[in-house]
């Protein structure tokens, strides 16, 4: 008989005792903060600068409201733009917060403020670029073609004919 050869029958195998996972807890660490959505979109802003334009110097201004300082070569000339992020709904009173603190110390470098949500009223994109603010969404920030308002405007159309109930879909 060969016993080392082959395993023991199964009457003979005897179960290994299971035990419990170890859990080890260090209570020395803090648990990370959640970080905050304008600070996640920023970083996604300054990775879509990092691909749009060779060699560009991004630096996050820690101001009220944080933006991002682009600075990158353009036909032979530095160009530098100032970049803020605001998630939700943009409204009036952003524009003017971002404009009073942003171009507070005089320089007026072009600035953009792109957005992460609802598209802004057409009015108040004429507002803004009038004031030297260029209003755009992520999407269009990283050079997309942004079909949202396109598709908004489609499905409320498709809701409100009646030849085909949207429930058949």
């Amino acid at each position: 008989m060969v016993s080392g050869t082959f395993p023991p029958p199964p009457e003979e195998r005897r179960a290994a005792p299971i035990e419990p996972p170890v859990r080890i807890e260090n209570r020395d660490e803090t648990p990370e903060p959640t970080p905050d959505p304008t600070a996640r979109l920023l970083d996604r802003i300054s990775e879509a600068c990092e691909t749009r334009f060779e060699k560009a110097t991004i630096r996050r201004i820690d101001a009220d409201p944080p933006h991002l300082l682009l600075s990158h070569l353009e036909d032979g000339f530095v160009r530098q733009y100032r970049i803020g992020a605001h998630v939700g709904q943009v409204t009036e009173a952003d524009v003017d917060a971002f404009v009073r603190h942003v171009h507070a110390d005089g320089t007026d470098f072009g600035s953009e403020l792109v957005y992460l949500g609802p598209p802004p009223p057409r009015s108040l994109r004429e507002d803004a670029m009038r004031r030297g603010i260029r209003l755009r969404s992520l999407t269009e920030f990283q050079g997309l073609l942004d079909l949202s308002e396109y598709v908004a405007g489609q499905t409320a159309r498709l809701n409100a004919g009646g030849l085909y109930p949207p429930p058949l879909y």
